[in-house]
């Protein structure tokens, strides 16, 4: 199952679960192919970003999921209204291992 958010540009972002709509591992559309978020320096702002770019509440809590990574170094400051607004390592750039991916439980 999968929660989408199409916007104008194009970067999409989607929670992969088997849980229910508003818990999972965190992918990003960019460039043609689907990515995920590693963990490195993730936190609450960028759960929040996350979660409000997908429609819904602050975040319950974030977690660690396997995969591969678009994006690293996320560092929100929690006001963005998209994941691509904060600050990140250059797309596909990153030192995570297969571990690292990371995932939201958002409010409803």
């Amino acid at each position: 199952m999968f929660k989408y958010c199409f916007i104008s540009d194009p970067v999409t972002l989607r929670l992969s679960t088997e849980r229910g709509p508003v818990e999972g591992r965190v992918e990003v559309y960019h460039s043609g192919e689907w990515g995920n978020v590693c963990d490195d320096n993730f936190g609450v702002p960028d759960a929040t970003v996350v979660c409000r770019q997908l429609g819904y509440l602050d975040p319950k809590s974030w977690f660690i999921n396997k995969g591969k990574f678009w994006l690293d170094g996320l560092a929100c400051r929690g006001t963005e209204s998209k994941v691509q607004d904060c600050t990140h390592l250059q797309w596909g750039s990153n030192n995570c291992q297969l571990s690292e991916q990371v995932g939201v439980d958002c409010s409803e």
